[in-house]
């Protein structure tokens, strides 16, 4: 260990972390910009808002664990605590290291505070006096309450305020942007989550500097949510993209726009990321004997579907479907649109068509959470719509279902299992917990039910390391290994979508398989049936924890060489034809007449879909073991034990040791 290190102990790990002298020399300069940057910010108020005191969002970056910082916190008048996430993969410097191993990347943790002038100035007195600690023998006595400080201060690597970066980065925001601008629009969604308040004053501050920053360029707030239980706290506005664009041309500029400056504004993301695709094909004509298809009317749902509106007089949805619309998004579909709901409907009511499975004995409650829209592309898809916050329309969905809303009776109170297939791709899992996925665990412990979601789709291009030629040369196992050790390589890019990382809900990812029929030769399967599909998301969850906890089938995805020549690596790319591969469904025909069509698709949203199906018949199997036992065993953990049949009963078999 060198002269200029400690060795300290920090939650079971061993880190080497500076002395007293040099942590006085690293942050004392900090602390002092931190000053200066919030003495400025009072200077600037006096001159504008007489009475308002200036704050700073602090991010307080510790290696190692430090426990009980929170209630520190909390000690200290004028700070107030905003949320930690974890930090993987810290790159060591000359300060801290692994002692073991000096080119170990660390751990730690990221706190963030909301602050004021006063409590920044008693932070700095508490290091000085830490500072100070090493020259006596006797400890300098730090306040009651504040002791967690002393381990703070060994650990803290940097602090810094929360700036422009932070509030956009990962957020997939200037890429929406440059997206509309390609595509003409001139007015966009922008949701804007604030950093939560317990306050209802302090929310109602914070809500107006952004109403106003939001007006100043042009735009308007729309929608307000607040959701106390989650702390989430957010407005959706929509602004002229024009006003802004010189941000994409200029990255300097970015810190010129108040928008982005605001320390109320935790994130800054795009909206209406929630979508699907819907295909151009027509489908197929097929006719099925509806003498048994004929679910129990007296039965009351327990599953409910949030998705697109299903085509609900399709032949083989017929009678299964319970519709409650209370936004009236029906009236935004033609019956050609009705594609996921009715595909999502299809399986948790039939499975794979081409399996032949037994239909359920009960219907389904659905609620349609999508509309369609007509993208520049000329394509359809069904998306949340822009000028809803998807928190806030899940959130009164799930307490008009089992509480009632608006003076009204719970919709279907029974219900045990919800079926989520919708993401959103502008959100991938990094290291902070969505507030859509906190909402559903949240509601999960709150009402007793079954979260099941889609773990979502990534449709990238796979690059591999051989020609075109010598690829089409090569074995199935051969082309699978390239494949897998490519999607390894690119992980970062295929994380886990939100709401995915749920801790109580049921993630679930999609198998490469299906019984549709067999491969043409100019198209590639590039996994040995029973893989984890190409497209699938994966990785860890919050904390580590194992994300997608299953997976089910979710049909084959098949690949093309996109060019055929001779360099050295070769690009694959997803081939989209629904009557090739996939589970056949229902689906809507060209007509609102035409109710006999079917078509195939793949995906993790079939996939969640099979698995809500599943759990509906384990719920009627617990039904029937009660009922046979003479058992008055509670129903009220029923969520619990079809989440616990479905994983436990999981299996990788022979697919493991390929």
């Amino acid at each position: 260990m060198s002269a200029d290190k400690q060795k300290q102990g920090s939650g079971g790990e061993s880190v080497d972390a500076p002395t007293h002298a040099h942590q006085a020399k690293r942050l004392l300069p900090q602390f002092a910009e931190l000053l200066e940057a919030i003495e400025k910010r009072r200077i600037t108020l006096q001159d504008t808002s007489a009475g308002i005191t200036p704050e700073m969002v602090l991010v307080i970056e510790v290696i190692g664990r430090v426990e009980n910082f929170i209630s520190a916190v909390r000690n200290i008048e004028g700070l107030e605590w905003l949320g930690e996430y974890e930090l993987e993969h810290v790159e060591h410097d000359d300060w801290f290291e692994d002692p073991n191993h000096s080119d170990k990347k660390l751990n730690g943790r990221l706190f963030m505070t909301m602050t004021n002038q006063k409590a920044l100035i008693q932070i700095v007195n508490l290091f000085e006096k830490w500072d100070w600690d090493r020259d006596i023998k006797e400890k300098v006595k730090i306040p009651r309450g504040l002791a967690p400080l002393r381990e703070m201060f060994k650990f803290l690597h940097k602090i810094r305020p929360w700036d422009v970066i932070d509030r956009i980065q990962d957020t997939g925001l200037l890429e929406d942007w440059k997206e509309r601008i390609k595509d003409g629009q001139e007015i966009v969604p922008l949701e804007v989550e604030l950093w939560y308040s317990n306050n209802q004053s302090t929310r109602n501050e914070r809500v107006q500097k952004i109403r106003q920053i939001i007006e100043d360029i042009g735009g308007q707030v729309v929608n307000e949510c607040h959701i106390a239980d989650i702390g989430y706290h957010a407005v959706l506005g929509r602004i002229s993209i024009k006003k802004i664009a010189k941000l994409l041309d200029h990255h300097d500029n970015r810190k010129q726009i108040n928008l982005f400056k605001s320390d109320s504004i935790m994130f800054l993301r795009p909206v209406g990321q929630c979508m699907v695709s819907v295909p151009v094909t027509e489908g197929e004509k097929i006719s099925y004997d509806r003498s048994n298809l004929q679910p129990d009317v007296k039965k009351a749902p327990i599953v409910a579907l949030l998705d697109g509106m299903p085509l609900a007089q399709h032949d083989l949805l017929e009678g299964y479907l319970v519709i409650d619309d209370p936004d009236d998004f029906e009236s935004r579909y033609q019956a050609i649109e009705r594609f996921h709901g009715t595909a999502m409907a299809s399986l948790i009511c039939h499975g794979d068509l081409n399996d032949e499975g037994e239909a359920l004995k009960r219907p389904i409650y659905v609620h349609p959470i999508l509309t369609p829209v007509r993208g520049f592309d000329g394509q359809f898809r069904e998306v949340i719509p822009e000028d809803i916050l998807p928190v806030d329309l899940v959130h009164r969905s799930v307490i008009r279902i089992i509480e009632g809303d608006k003076g009204e009776p719970p919709a279907s109170p029974e219900i045990r299992v919800i079926s989520l297939s919708v993401c959103d791709e502008a959100y991938p899992f990094l290291r902070q917990m969505s507030a859509w996925s906190r909402l559903l665990d949240w509601l999960s412990w709150r009402y007793n039910i079954l979260f099941i979601v889609s773990a979502g789709n990534h449709n990238r291009d796979i690059s591999l390391p051989v020609s075109s030629d010598r690829l089409l040369e090569l074995d199935q196992r051969s082309i699978q290994s390239l494949v897998v050790n490519a999607l390894k390589e690119d992980t970062r890019n295929r994380r886990l979508l939100s709401p995915s990382e749920t801790l109580n809900g049921l993630t679930v990812g999609a198998v490469h398989h299906d019984v549709s029929n067999p491969v043409p030769n100019r198209l590639i399967d590039p996994l040995i049936t029973g893989m984890p599909s190409i497209t699938s998301s994966h990785g860890p969850g919050y904390r580590r924890a194992v994300k997608p906890e299953i997976h089910m089938s979710g049909g084959k995805q098949l690949l093309r060489v996109e060019p055929y020549d001779s360099s050295e690596n070769v690009s694959l790319s997803l081939h989209k034809n629904e009557l090739l591969t996939g589970q056949r469904v229902a689906t809507s025909g060209p007509t609102s007449g035409d109710l006999t069509r079917t078509t195939q698709i793949a995906g993790t949203s079939n996939a969640a879909a099979l698995t809500t199906r599943q759990a509906c018949l384990f719920h009627d199997l617990l039904q029937e073991i009660r009922y046979q036992s003479d058992s008055n065993i509670s129903s009220e953990y029923d969520a619990v034990l079809i989440k616990t049949l479905l994983v436990h009963g999981a299996r990788w078999g022979e697919i493991y040791r390929s």
